[in-house]
Parts: structure tokens; C-alpha cells; sequence
């Protein structure tokens, strides 16, 4: 009987053993799967506090970009209005210069015309005095003839 209990002690004992060693195990599991969830949970966090950064950057950036967007508009606008002054004293000052254009270019016809009748006006002037010393030169030889 001592021997039957001996072995049921025995088998008892490593049972208990067994159940030990299977509960360290499933414990060892345990605490390993909870370290990776709590390094997943930590990784988790510090992503989500990293996007949390980005998007304060990029809230930012976006108001700084639309601040810049606004001035642009502005100078654009300014330019915009300069440009058409601009194109304003171009047709104004085209439209003279061919105004000043024609005047001159007419200037230089009535000049032109001007020298021509200078030029008969010389040339008759030199005939009446060739005519005029041809007739002087006659009157002298015909009176001195009498």
C-alpha cells in the first residue's frame, strides 16, 4: 500500500510538476504577448503624437501658404493696374509719335515743294539775267552802231 501511495504520490507530484511548467509557460506567454502590446500601444502612441506634429506643421504651413497666396493676389492686382497705365501711355504716345509723323512727313512735302519752286524761281531769275545781259549786250552793239 505504501508503494501505491508512493506512486500515486509520485505521479501526483509530477503532474503537479507538469501543471507548474505548463502554468510558468502560459505565464511567460502571457507576459510576452503583454510586452507586445505594450510596445505596439507605446509605437501606436508615438505615431499618432507624430501625426498629431505634422498636422500642426501642415496646418500651419497652409496658413502661411494662403497668407502668401492673399499678398500675391494683391501684388498681381497692383501689377495688373500698372500694366494698363502702362498700355495707356503706349497708345497715347504711339498715336502722337504718328500724329508727330504725318506733321513732319507733311513738313518735308511743303519743304520739298518750297525748294522746288525756289530752285524755278533761281533758274528764272539766272534766265532774266542772261535774257537781260543778252539784251544789254544788243543795245550796245546796235547804239553804238547809230
Amino acid at each position: 500500500l505504501s508503494l501505491e501511495i508512493n506512486q500515486v504520490r509520485s505521479d501526483i507530484e509530477k503532474r503537479l510538476q507538469e501543471k507548474e511548467e505548463e502554468f510558468e509557460c502560459t505565464r511567460r506567454n502571457h507576459a510576452k504577448a503583454m510586452e507586445q502590446m505594450q510596445y505596439a500601444i507605446e509605437q501606436e502612441s508615438k505615431s499618432k503624437a507624430e501625426a498629431m506634429r505634422m498636422k500642426k506643421k501642415l496646418e500651419l504651413d497652409i496658413t502661411e501658404l494662403d497668407s502668401a497666396l492673399d499678398h500675391a493676389n494683391l501684388a498681381n492686382a497692383e501689377l495688373q493696374k500698372s500694366i494698363k497705365l502702362y498700355q495707356d501711355r503706349i497708345r497715347e504716345k504711339t498715336l502722337q509719335f504718328e500724329s508727330e509723323q504725318q506733321a513732319k512727313d507733311a513738313a518735308k512735302d511743303y519743304m520739298l515743294n518750297a525748294e522746288r519752286r525756289a530752285h524755278s524761281a533761281q533758274n528764272a531769275v539766272e534766265e532774266t539775267k542772261t535774257m537781260l545781259e543778252q539784251a544789254e549786250s544788243w543795245e550796245a552793239r546796235h547804239t553804238g552802231d547809230r
